[in-house]
């Protein structure tokens, strides 16, 4: 029998524990069914979280090669090489001064080993072009295997961040808020740019009532994604209800410009227009709310309530 993770609540006694009240999984008419599996999709993506972590809490700590260990024979090679060269260069100079004290004895005579001494600088030179080129290789290889272990990580990370963004929605449309929090934090924390889950912590929190936190979260998301209308309206619903009702007005604005579904946001804005007896603009604001939505009961109700009070007078 599988229990539910969204049905399952928690239950506190009289003598202040806790308990448990589980419900059996209702499969098929469940939104979070997964068919192929045959299991919920959220317990199954937070074993596959557990697993990954249990595997790497036992995987012994992978041995990364040392550039050092690598590159320590043939810069030792390198050494002797240079050395060696040395002192052949030194050999030329004697093999020159000689020279010149015998030349009287015939130049064709001593041509020869001055040739072979060039010819084996040459070579000696011809090695050492041919070690730097393996040196070189080897450090391409070992920052190739770094730059693709660092993307299979990336990839990893944001794939695990989705799992528990999602698991932190289901948790906050059961109302269990703090659960969410944990989720939407972990996401955050394995992915630090996930503007989604910066919002979504932020609605959390303002759930819970720790609105400095709320906001700060709102405000993050918005860092790094200026153009997320859902973050924008959000953090102005909180600059309204704190009777900061230009901020919230900016903001709404934004938010009815970026959003593909303006309705909420234009709503908001009427709402914060007329707090400010901006009556005209709140007005045009409801109306461009229930243009584009018109089932949208909270634009229709405060238009309502205006026109029946302008009538009263």
């Amino acid at each position: 029998m599988i229990i539910c993770p969204i049905l399952s609540q928690q239950r506190r006694a009289e003598d202040g524990s806790f308990t448990w009240e589980h419900h059996e999984c209702i499969e098929e008419a469940c939104t979070f069914w997964a068919v192929e599996s045959r299991d919920c999709a959220i317990r199954a993506s937070g074993l596959a979280i557990l697993r990954r972590e249990a595997e790497s809490a036992g995987r012994p700590p992978e041995v990364r090669p040392d550039p050092m260990a690598i590159l320590e024979a043939p810069l030792a090679r390198l050494g002797e090489v240079e050395k060696k060269l040395e002192e052949l260069s030194e050999k030329s100079a004697a093999s020159s001064r000689d020279l010149g004290l015998r030349l009287l004895e015939g130049v064709a005579a001593l041509e020869q080993p001055v040739n072979a001494l060039r010819e084996e600088v040459d070579r000696i030179q011809g090695k050492l072009q041919e070690t730097n080129d393996v040196l070189s290789r080897a450090a391409g290889a070992i920052e190739d295997h770094a730059r693709r272990e660092e993307e299979r990580r990336r990839a990893e990370r944001t794939s695990d961040a989705a799992e528990c963004n999602a698991r932190g929605m289901a948790l906050f449309h059961r109302g269990v808020f703090e659960a969410a929090e944990a989720a939407f934090r972990r996401a955050v924390e394995l992915e630090p740019e996930l503007a989604e889950g910066h919002n979504n912590l932020g609605l959390a929190l303002g759930r819970m009532g720790r609105t400095e936190e709320a906001t700060a979260s709102f405000e993050k998301a918005i860092e790094l994604r200026p153009d997320l209308a859902s973050a924008l309206n959000n953090l102005g619903f909180l600059l309204h209800e704190g009777t900061r009702f230009e901020e919230a007005i900016d903001l709404f604005r934004r938010a009815a410009v970026e959003g593909k579904d303006s309705s909420v946001a234009y709503a908001n804005l009427g709402n914060a227009c007329y707090r400010l007896d901006r009556k005209a603009e709140a007005v045009d604001a409801w109306k461009r709310a229930i243009e584009m939505d018109p089932l949208n009961e909270t634009a229709a109700r405060a238009l309502r309530m205006f026109e029946g009070s302008e009538a009263g007078r």
